[in-house]
Order: C-alpha cells, then sequence, then structure tokens
C-alpha cells in the first residue's frame, strides 16, 4: 500500500498547491481538503491511477486519510480489473 501512498501524496503538491500530508493525517479536520480540494483531487486521481470512482462509494471516512484514500483507489482498481476481464 506504501506505493500507492507515496502515489497520492505526489498529487497534492501538483493539484492542491500544498506539501503532502502524512498518511495518517486528517485530510478533512486539518483542513487540507475542501469540497473544491476534493473535487480536483479526484478527478487528478481518476487520471492518475486511471480508475472511476463512483460517487455512491466516496463517504466521508474512506477519504479522511491518505490510508484509507489508497484503500479506496485499490478497491476501485480491483473492481476495473474485473469488469475488464
Amino acid at each position: 500500500m506504501k506505493p500507492l501512498v507515496d502515489r497520492l501524496q505526489g498529487l497534492f503538491p501538483a493539484i492542491l498547491h500544498v506539501a503532502p500530508p502524512e498518511p495518517s493525517a486528517d485530510l478533512v479536520e486539518d483542513g487540507i481538503l475542501d469540497s473544491l480540494g476534493l473535487v480536483e483531487l479526484l478527478a487528478a486521481i481518476e487520471v492518475e491511477f486511471g480508475i472511476r470512482i463512483p460517487l455512491d462509494e466516496i463517504e466521508i471516512d474512506r477519504i479522511r486519510t491518505l490510508e484509507r484514500l489508497a484503500e479506496l483507489v485499490a478497491e476501485s482498481a480491483a473492481v476495473e480489473a474485473t469488469d475488464a476481464a
């Protein structure tokens, strides 16, 4: 999961113009992500990883930390791989 977290961290300076947060930092409570930042980040994730994250799977707890976000990305990638097979 670490390589995935590292790739996600790399999106923060490029997309949100903030320093990469720690994997366990609370992105919402720490003010790193607001609603616009979330939309921009999700769009960048979809492009970076070539996946689609269904809106019904986006719950605040699933995006609260980079670790949780990495889990969501991995799950979405696995679903896409299964659907493509």
